[in-house]
């Protein structure tokens, strides 16, 4: 915002009645401004909206707002004709400051009743943009959170400057390069994490940052280490390396033990998708072959992802299951129809030892819509695993052919026997999104931002919402400052909030951060939070342990999150898992860590985030843990 919008919609004080910052004040008018009808003004607007499957030639869907049966009007209907009244004297620009509606008798009850729809504790608030250092910086392409609570950096223009950056409460952090440098570009790898908290990366290279290779990396994470190694299995030349090489290939950690992570997809060097997939294993640094369930020789598990970064999330009964996203082409293209990339589908693995078997399986659609629709490339998945029914869904945002897809989203159910996507619902706002980020909250709701283009509507990064699926809602949340679309990424941290980072659209070298409404009081101050005064650095599948927390009464939810690690919009590690507990003491609570057999597909072994959630939805910093 320039600096005299900041000025003409700042904050606003007149005793103690009411006070406000900026982006709630320029909420406010811009409500006000748009109000059609006194009505409009007295309903206030819509918090929190269900969608129904939209006819596609309507630019929005067909919404309703969720109103609660006590709910008051925000104010009087003769206030709200006095506004319109006097809006319709300046009908071009209406109102710009606060100031201009202090006049007008009983604005003082609507201002509050605003200010509690359009503050930070239903908005939320991104801080920022802060600019990241220059030399020996990569622009974002890459991140991944570590265990140590930092968020690793990599991409472009090197592929091979690898940096850290530690979150702190004011929200810009701190910056750091890594101790040294892979010795390959690792710009267009994929990665995951291994079971002991260190990050695969694997493939990459090209676009004038180095050869395209076959080559894995591994960066671990501890501190007073923080040092990149190559995969080099029994050390032999070559020994730790693919069978192929992989640009843009999708990295998904497995669930049995010892650690294994599937390897899907990738260009080769003559740009051809390369069908056959590989398996590394932890316990022999190396790389292995995947075959169809005749074993060696048989290649009906070879299967073509030609978009390449196809999307792919392990469920708990273990299949690797496919949603048809991907990168299909670079740049600030737009929106991509590419039906190559359907069908849906997934693997099931009869072997993930030498040699390794799997089977491929189509999954269906409901309807012509929900078919013609499937085609996500350049759009997000996330895995969403509920306590109740449906327990396991998958839910893609935006991507894909305009507008079927990229001004949609979808859902499948995976807790049925023969499950199928269901039909295309667009975005509330009804805008398209192509190259969106999706976070999964520890409350259990999904946070989508970034996707619309720098020169759209409104000319900024763009609203984000946040999607509840306990109860399919949504809700409109602060908006991000900088276009994020090719190239950015979007992860959770410890403490509950949301980094943003990077943009080819143009070159974007800012992080942003976003602090969810459920970090904030209803008069817009920081919430008290539950805490976790002591907790287990390692607990073992199906165990029960123990949390100290003092209000274990208040405790709504107890959570385990695996920490992300996304680039171009995939990121095959994200899950909320919602553990059993008790109240087990006046500061004690007990939980037990999920899957007690093998595989541990639920939540594969490895680090993850505690956290506690109260009963007013707020959760704690999260204490990083390991799931053995």
């Amino acid at each position: 915002m320039a600096d005299q919008d900041k000025k003409n919609a700042g904050s606003t004080k007149r005793g103690d009645d009411f006070s406000t910052d900026v982006k709630t004040a320029r909420r406010i008018l811009n409500f006000l401004n748009a109000a059609s009808s006194p009505e409009d003004i007295v309903n206030g607007p819509e918090l929190d909206v269900h969608l129904h499957v939209e006819y596609r030639e309507r630019l929005y869907p067909e919404r309703h707002p969720i109103r609660k049966p006590d709910k008051k009007p925000c104010c009087d209907l003769n206030v709200a004709k006095s506004i319109l009244k006097k809006r319709s004297l300046t009908p071009v620009y209406g109102f710009i400051r606060i100031e201009e509606l202090l006049d007008i008798r009983g604005i003082w009850e609507l201002l509050r009743n605003l200010l509690d729809r359009f503050s930070r504790a239903t908005r939320g608030e991104w801080t920022g943009p802060y600019t990241i250092p220059a030399a020996g910086y990569d622009r974002p392409v890459h991140g991944a959170l570590l265990r140590s609570g930092k968020v690793l950096f990599f991409g472009l223009p090197t592929g091979k400057d690898t940096w850290l950056w530690t979150p702190d409460a004011a929200g810009e952090g701190t910056f750091e390069l890594t101790s040294n440098k892979p010795g390959d570009s690792l710009f267009c790898a994929g990665h995951s994490f291994l079971s002991d908290g260190r990050l695969l990366v694997a493939g990459g290279g090209g676009d004038g940052t180095g050869a395209r290779h076959n080559h894995a990396w591994i960066f671990d994470p501890e501190p007073g280490t923080e040092r990149w190694s190559q995969t080099a299995g029994n050390g032999m030349p070559g020994n730790g390396n693919m069978s192929y090489y992989r640009w843009y290939p999708t990295l998904v950690t497995m669930g049995d033990e010892p650690g294994r992570v599937l390897v899907v997809s990738g260009d080769d060097t003559s740009g051809n998708d390369v069908r056959q997939m590989e398996m590394y294993i932890e316990t022999s640094d190396r790389f292995e072959l995947v075959w169809g369930p005749g074993g060696v020789g048989d290649a009906s598990a070879e299967h073509a992802f030609p978009q390449i970064y196809p999307g792919f999330n392990l469920l708990p009964g273990s299949e690797v299951f496919y949603t048809p996203t991907g990168w299909h082409s670079g740049g600030c293209t737009g929106a991509a129809d590419y039906p190559a990339a359907k069908p849906s589908g997934f693997y099931e693995f009869q072997s993930t030892s030498p040699p390794v078997k799997a089977s491929w399986t189509d999954v269906g659609t409901t309807d012509d819509a929900a078919e013609q629709a499937i085609d996500r490339v350049k759009g997000m998945a996330v895995l969403l695993l509920q306590p109740t029914y449906p327990f396991v869904q998958v839910m893609v945002v935006g991507g894909g052919k305009d507008p079927e897809s990229t001004t949609t989203f979808q859902m499948i159910n995976l807790s049925t026997l023969s499950p199928k996507w269901g039909s295309p619902v667009a975005m509330p706002d009804g805008l398209s999104r192509v190259n969106v980020n999706v976070v999964a909250l520890p409350d259990g709701t999904a946070f989508i931002s970034g996707g619309r283009p720098k020169t759209g509507t409104p000319p900024t990064g763009g609203a984000c919402w946040i999607y509840n699926p306990s109860d399919m809602s949504w809700r409109e949340v602060d908006e991000v400052a900088n276009s994020r679309t090719y190239h950015s990424v979007a992860l959770l941290l410890a403490d509950g909030r949301v980094v943003t980072a990077g943009n080819e659209c143009p070159n974007d070298r800012t992080i942003e951060v976003f602090s969810p409404p459920y970090l904030f009081a209803s008069d817009g101050s920081l919430a008290p939070r539950p805490s976790i005064t002591s907790s287990p650095s390692l607990v073992h599948h199906g165990h029960d342990f123990q949390i100290e927390t003092p209000d274990p009464a208040s405790i709504d939810k107890v959570v385990l999150v695996r920490p992300m690690a996304v680039t171009h919009q995939t990121d095959t590690e994200q899950r909320v898992v919602q553990l059993q507990f008790t109240t087990t003491g006046p500061d004690q609570l007990s939980a037990t860590a999920p899957n007690g057999w093998h595989p541990h597909a639920l939540a594969p072994r490895g680090w993850y985030m505690l956290f506690i959630v109260d009963q007013a939805g707020v959760p704690s910093v999260g204490e990083f843990m390991h799931l053995h």
